[in-house]
């Protein structure tokens, strides 16, 4: 079992396996509300109200937390032995897979997981779960609508932030004595920033890309390595950019894992 303590600068441990595990305050927050009402569904509406409170994002920002949140924990989508996804309804933390340190409680019950904890600055009272009726399902339509319209800002967004970094990366061709470099492997162009950390992980991924990612762009500072994908997207038919981060602990074969569970 993995035990959670938002407070801690390495969120999860579990202490059978060793394992440790820090995550970013968006899938804190997400991960605090799942087990608040573990076992039970949790919209999505209500994880991104609960999540990113009047920040405006798209449906994407959500999955790639998810997914960031199920990896950290050893999941994936497609084992869902974690965190199960509901088609068109949420997602459910199986219970007995995760419980909060007894330390972080409010009241420090021996070998007991409490639910009624205070962390990650969710507020409980706005907290609603999926009636299985969908009576709380008002405006349908307009709720599409606006999903889209938020997606396709989102998107408008994020490909100028994606031409922004690449006229930084012709800059820096002129600029610096390490310019990145440029690698075409079976289809997917990566742009690798001037660093062997960098370029060790160019390696791993070489060759192991999903068809759908056109580009790559994978830089590294002391701590995180920060990798972004071009692609296809199967589920909006349309060509997405999505930026992911992952921590030196993660190995390469988990971000690759990552990467293509992602950026499709």
């Amino acid at each position: 079992m993995w035990v959670f303590n938002p407070n801690n600068k390495v969120q999860l441990s579990n202490s059978v396996s060793g394992a440790s595990r820090s995550i970013k305050s968006t899938e804190c927050r997400i991960l605090r509300l799942l087990l608040d009402n573990e076992d039970l569904v949790v919209r999505k509406d209500v994880l991104v109200a609960e999540t990113w409170g009047d920040r405006v994002v798209s449906d994407s920002s959500l999955t790639q937390a998810i997914a960031q949140l199920r990896l950290a924990l050893g999941d994936s989508g497609k084992e869902q032995k974690i965190i199960k996804t509901l088609p068109k309804e949420g997602y459910q933390l199986i219970s007995g897979s995760v419980c909060f340190d007894t330390g972080y409680l409010e009241k420090n019950i021996e070998a007991q997981c409490d639910n009624a904890a205070e962390p990650c600055a969710v507020s409980d009272s706005s907290v609603s779960i999926q009636p299985e009726d969908g009576s709380q399902q008002l405006f349908p339509g307009m709720k599409k609508v606006a999903v889209r319209v938020l997606a396709l800002t989102a998107f408008i967004v994020s490909t100028l932030i994606f031409l922004w970094a690449g006229s930084i990366y012709m800059q820096s061709q002129a600029a610096t004595k390490q310019p990145w470099s440029i690698e075409i492997n079976e289809g997917t162009t990566f742009y690798i920033e001037g660093s062997h950390a960098s370029e060790m992980l160019y390696q791993e991924l070489a060759g192991q890309i999903i068809s759908s990612i056109s580009r790559v762009f994978i830089s590294k500072n002391h701590e995180q390595f920060y990798v972004a994908c071009e692609f296809n997207s199967q589920r909006h038919q349309d060509r997405q950019i999505l930026n992911l981060t992952f921590t030196i602990n993660y190995t390469a074969d988990e971000i690759r894992k990552h990467i293509n569970e992602s950026c499709r």
